[in-house]
């Protein structure tokens, strides 16, 4: 993985644990990369005190294996990190299916995204407030 690659990885784990301390609540992420050796994905989560490690690996486990399913990706990797950042627990899964109806229903139960498609972002221009400006009234003659 390139610098860039590891601080934009870095940058997504404190992120979240950044989300879970403020929040309180499970927040995870995904990180692919496509490159000579295959196509590795990286799926972590964050979780609160309050919910346990065990919980929260097998929440983003279930998570991991459709996604896997529906990238294609020969490898993915998880980690569950608690709300600070430290890792806590790692997982790897490396085979993926061809063609599973039963995954491929559990991709539209999950309402997961389809690949290479993704909700355009909300423009800085209609997330803040405007302030109307009202038109000058012509002198009539």
């Amino acid at each position: 993985m390139s610098g860039e690659g590891q601080l934009h990885l870095l940058s997504t784990i404190k992120k979240c644990a950044r989300s879970t301390r403020n929040d309180n609540i499970y927040h995870d992420a995904i990180v692919a990369y496509a490159g000579q050796w295959g196509f590795a994905t990286i799926f972590l989560a964050t979780h609160p005190t309050d919910t346990s490690v065990k919980k929260a690996k097998e929440r983003l486990q279930s998570y991991s294996k459709v996604k896997q399913y529906q990238l294609q990706a020969d490898r993915a990797y998880g980690w569950i990190f608690d709300k600070n950042g430290s890792l806590e627990d790692t997982f790897y899964l490396n085979s993926v299916a061809h063609n599973d109806p039963e995954l491929d229903r559990l991709i539209a139960d999950m309402k997961l995204q389809p690949v290479g498609q993704r909700i355009p972002p909300i423009p800085p221009s209609a997330r803040r407030a405007t302030k109307r400006v009202k038109k000058k009234k012509r002198k009539r003659r």
